[in-house]
């Protein structure tokens, strides 16, 4: 076996670097990626928890602005839409959007329909099969 120095060593290893450095950088954000994705999947709660914990946010805040400001806080998508209904806590789905909506104050009248806040969770951030 031939000996190899140090600064054939060196060579060689400089020479893969310079050749590897473009494909290094493709594997590197290849796998923050996939980190990242296997990582939310792991945080991820089922519909049924989330649903609960909205819920229990709802009974233990009686003002709607530190409600509001909780689920924000917890990042969760709020929004003003129209709905039926005047329970707090109900859960919607609406199809078309492919979303669940948990109301979260109670419905006011805008001219025949009703308003009221809702927390939007979206059928691709929560399993759907988890409702319970």
């Amino acid at each position: 076996m031939e000996k190899v120095s140090r600064q054939q060593k060196r060579k060689l290893h400089r020479d893969m670097c310079k050749h590897n450095m473009k494909n290094a950088e493709e594997i590197s954000k290849k796998q923050s990626e996939h980190l990242m994705s296997e990582c939310q999947e792991q945080h991820k709660k089922s519909l049924g928890a989330a649903v609960a914990e909205i819920k229990d946010i709802c009974l233990n805040r009686e003002e709607e602005y530190f409600r509001i400001a909780a689920l924000q806080r917890l990042g969760y998508t709020i929004s003003y839409e129209w709905i039926k209904g005047n329970e707090v806590g109900r859960l919607l789905y609406m199809k078309r959007k492919k979303e669940y909506r948990v109301q979260i104050t109670p419905a006011v009248l805008h001219g025949d329909f009703t308003k009221a806040y809702v927390v939007i969770l979206s059928e691709k951030e929560y399993d759907k099969n988890m409702l319970t």
